[in-house]
């Protein structure tokens, strides 16, 4: 079992090495110094707190709890929606750990989730003094794997259900992502010439927005190695790192969760991006080659 994981982190580190040499295309990468994203995250972790201790509720306490991570950026107001529908969970407890990348933005958050206490989780949040993006949630997942067998990932424009979380949670196995975006690529050049696979299904690549992880790759040191250059495409390394790295398996999860759709999701200023992440990780076409 040795070689083969030796020999997959080789070739990991070379696409790397060919990533990093990459010549600038028809975007503009946001500057990340990864010495610096690792001050910061550490800052955030070590100054995060309990903002809100839910309601004693002998029955709910009893049920199990699942780490529910989402990372906040423009959508401060509608939190407490989003929380108040996790409280409503059947058949687990969520622990919510939010990761806020708006330091601006800090009491103003703090404040609506002080406001209605009473239907709230609990929550535990996070600030990070830059906007460090996605990635936030990854170092917030570290920080929780050795007491969570899995972790959740909810961005904050999803709606969710009652039964959201638990089909989630069912679904959990090890050395696996499942999420409710999950696709195949039709070819190892394009990222939006892609096919959205059916509940259950192998899939190339997952979303990190209702997705659930084994949460043992977050203590993978080599994950947080992503190139500077594509930070913010975190769930693209994300579904590449752990079928190419780690030889993990990837799913579509079953679980039903709703989009809204408020003109604020980041993806349209990385289509471009996107599909020149995709080729550079695709060089060799061994990962393409990986899910046919």
């Amino acid at each position: 079992m040795t070689a083969p994981k030796n020999s997959m982190r080789d070739r990991y580190k070379q696409t790397r090495a060919r990533v990093r040499t990459s010549r600038h295309g028809r975007w503009a990468p946001t500057p990340i110094e990864p010495q610096i994203v690792a001050r910061v995250a550490a800052r955030a972790l070590s100054e995060a707190s309990v903002v809100i201790e839910s309601a004693p509720n002998s029955a709910v306490e009893q049920l199990p709890s699942v780490a529910v991570v989402i990372c906040v950026w423009d959508r401060i107001d509608r939190t407490t929606n989003l929380l108040r529908a996790l409280a409503e969970s059947k058949g687990v407890r969520a622990d919510v750990y939010l990761w806020n990348n708006r330091v601006d933005a800090a009491a103003r958050l703090t404040e609506h989730l002080l406001s209605c206490p009473d239907t709230l989780p609990r929550v535990s949040l996070a600030t990070s003094q830059l906007n460090i993006g996605g990635f936030g949630r990854f170092y917030w997942a570290r920080s929780l794997a050795n007491n969570y067998r899995s972790v959740v990932f909810i961005d904050d424009d999803q709606l969710v259900d009652g039964f959201s979380l638990k089909t989630l949670v069912d679904e959990w196995t090890p050395e696996t992502i499942r999420s409710v975006w999950a696709y195949k690529f039709g070819n190892r050049f394009d990222y939006w010439y892609r096919t959205q696979v059916e509940p259950g299904d192998r899939a190339m690549y997952v979303g990190t927005g209702g997705m659930v992880a084994d949460a043992t790759i977050f203590r993978d040191d080599g994950l947080f190695d992503c190139p500077p250059r594509y930070w913010f495409m975190e769930d693209l390394w994300l579904s590449h790192y752990a079928e190419t790295v780690c030889g993990w398996r990837l799913f579509r999860s079953a679980a039903e969760i709703g989009v809204l759709l408020d003109g604020k999701d980041q993806y349209h200023s990385l289509v471009h991006a996107k599909s020149e992440f995709y080729r550079e990780l695709n060089k060799d076409g061994r990962w393409f080659g990986m899910s046919r």
